[in-house]
């Protein structure tokens, strides 16, 4: 396992862009038009980022620090390829296998639909009530 310096910041290399802040409209455009979406924060504090490009279908390679995405408590394999984002080489296999596997990318990006759709607000809100129901 090779960890991440904690130096380690964006970089400038062949085929990466760093966008910075886009419009709504153009970042529905990228996440449709990507291959892949990657994320992986060393913390997070929920990610929607992730469920957008699910919702749009994009297959995602997510650490496993993500909350929005990594529920310990589903009984159905995870909608996107759960990484450790200490671990480079498991990431870089995540990336690959969704980059070149289209299998993979299929899966994902129906699994990915399905559950960025069951996110929602109101689902949020009925979970928030059960649990502080339990709680009583």
């Amino acid at each position: 396992m090779t960890r991440l310096p904690a130096s380690a910041g964006p970089r400038n290399a062949a085929g990466v862009v760093l966008a910075g802040a886009v419009p709504d409209a153009v970042l529905s455009e990228l996440y449709q038009r990507a291959r892949a979406f990657a994320y992986v924060p060393l913390t997070e504090g929920y990610g929607l980022p992730p469920l957008e490009a699910m919702r749009m279908g994009t297959p995602s390679v997510v650490a496993s620090e993500v909350p929005s995405v990594h529920d310990l408590g589903q009984p159905r394999p995870p909608p996107a390829r759960i990484v450790d984002p200490y671990d480079v080489e498991d990431m870089a296999s995540g990336i690959a296998d969704v980059l070149t596997n289209d299998a993979v990318r299929t899966d994902l990006a129906a699994r990915g639909i399905e559950y960025a759709r069951s996110r929602t607000w109101r689902a949020a809100a009925r979970d928030h009530i059960a649990l502080w129901s339990s709680l009583q």
